[in-house]
């Protein structure tokens, strides 16, 4: 995925070997002191080009403070599929409480890519996660951020949530 604030690569593994397991640690953290929030995370793919296929055969799996909480392809598609819907990253995040996420991918190669000892191969996949938070209906839902704002209790008192990119 890209990072949105300087366009770089939050993961990138260059020449990949089959079956090695390649690791990330991202903190996911509330930097924000005005709300509580619920924070979710989903893959969807943004190109693959070349001989070899890294979206379908690139495994994720993915620990929120070591709990396994996806088990797919980089693709989103697995269990649970967070290419359609997010996958709960650890429930309310009050102000400055974090977590760690840790990623493992895998290519399994399902071709003669592995028996290849001059790297004759190529392939490249490109995929987005999209980190999204849902303001907790425990906070006082001021200052929504990304064009949210204060929104009056007494006009809401069902106390419904909002969502809001990170």
């Amino acid at each position: 995925g890209n990072s949105p604030n300087d366009g770089e690569l939050y993961i990138e593994i260059e020449n990949m070997i089959p079956h090695e397991v390649y690791t990330k640690d991202i903190t996911v953290m509330n930097a924000r002191d005005d709300a509580q929030y619920s924070i979710y995370l989903m893959a969807t793919p943004n190109y693959d080009d070349g001989d070899i296929d890294l979206l379908g055969e690139t495994r994720c799996r993915l620990w929120l403070d070591d709990i396994l909480i996806y088990d797919g392809l980089v693709n989103g598609h697995g269990t649970p599929d967070i290419s359609s819907s997010g996958v709960d990253l650890g429930g309310v995040y009050k102000s400055g409480e974090s977590r760690n996420l840790h990623a493992e991918f895998v290519w399994n190669a399902t071709g003669n890519e592995e028996n290849d000892t001059d790297n004759s191969y190529y392939g490249v996949v490109s995929f987005h996660w999209i980190f999204y938070a849902q303001i907790s209906k425990t906070s006082d839902n001021r200052g929504g951020g990304g064009g949210g704002g204060y929104r009056d209790p007494n006009k809401d008192p069902s106390g419904e949530t909002e969502t809001q990119k990170t």
